[in-house]
């Protein structure tokens, strides 16, 4: 599963959409099975949530160890402030 999961990251690099992938997709899935292929697609989709579960952002660990009046405050902070940087992106 790790392999086709791999496999799968690799094409997706390849494409700027979703439409373009999923053309993609079509053309190299071996079944019509659709059954077997969203076993396969939920299996992969479990392995990069597992993954992403055990690989948080340092402020996300933050949030998780502080008190509630903390964590809303922090949240308060980052919402402020990419709000500001995105303001003067522009």
């Amino acid at each position: 599963m790790n392999e086709a999961y791999k496999n799968l990251s690799e094409h997706i690099g390849k494409f700027v959409d979703f439409d373009a992938f999923y053309r993609y997709f079509l053309t190299v899935i071996k079944t019509d099975d659709q059954s077997k292929i969203n076993k396969w697609l939920l299996k992969v989709l479990f392995v990069l949530l597992k993954q992403n579960q055990n690989h948080k952002h340092d402020f996300d660990k933050l949030c998780e160890t502080v008190d509630m009046q903390k964590r809303e405050e922090l949240m308060s902070w980052l919402k402020e402030s990419l709000k500001k940087a995105m303001e003067a992106k522009k």
